[in-house]
């Protein structure tokens, strides 16, 4: 006969030896296990009859054997549950850095948008700029004063010539 016990984290097989002679007529038979170590520990289990073996509560465990198993079921279910955790957070972790990667990319898409118009709107405001500075400066064109030049008493006087040639005498190039 055999009897397989097993723990979360083993499973071990133990022999009984039958114990009998011709004398003990069968019924008054001990039965003992054969002691195996599990977990640094020492189990062993006496039957005092057959009976007792085939319906396994009927067991009674020293509070060492209780403590061991106590402690081995206690350790298989941390290894199980610390596993599970962290494959739960592992998971979940994965989750919200995919998530954030995916974000990030669209930020970074937007930023790269939005770098590329500022770019284009500052090249623009630059020509408006500078078109409004030559619309200036040709409506000042008819509002300058020059002193000293002696006037002419004509009915049309040919200002444009005479500013035209004063700054070419001064050295200045001045285009019409």
């Amino acid at each position: 006969m055999s009897f397989i016990a097993s723990t979360p984290n083993t499973a071990v097989k133990r022999t009984i030896s039958v114990l009998s002679t011709p004398e003990d007529q069968g019924e008054q038979k001990k039965n003992r296990v054969a002691s195996v170590g599990v977990s640094s520990c020492e189990f062993n289990y006496t039957f005092d009859s057959m009976a007792d073996f085939e319906n396994p509560t009927n067991v009674v465990l020293d509070d060492n054997t209780m403590k061991a198993i106590k402690q081995t079921v206690q350790e298989a279910i941390n290894t199980v549950l610390s596993t599970q955790m962290k494959s739960m957070i592992e998971t979940i972790i994965t989750g919200v850095v995919d998530g954030l990667s995916k974000r990030i990319e669209c930020l970074e898409l937007e930023n790269n948008s939005l770098k590329n118009e500022n770019g284009i709107l500052k090249d623009r405001m630059v020509k408006i700029e500078n078109t409004l500075d030559a619309s200036e400066q040709y409506s000042r064109r008819n509002s300058l004063r020059i002193f000293g030049i002696p006037e002419n008493e004509g009915p049309k006087e040919g200002t444009d010539g005479i500013v035209m040639n004063l700054c070419t005498s001064m050295g200045a190039d001045v285009s019409q």
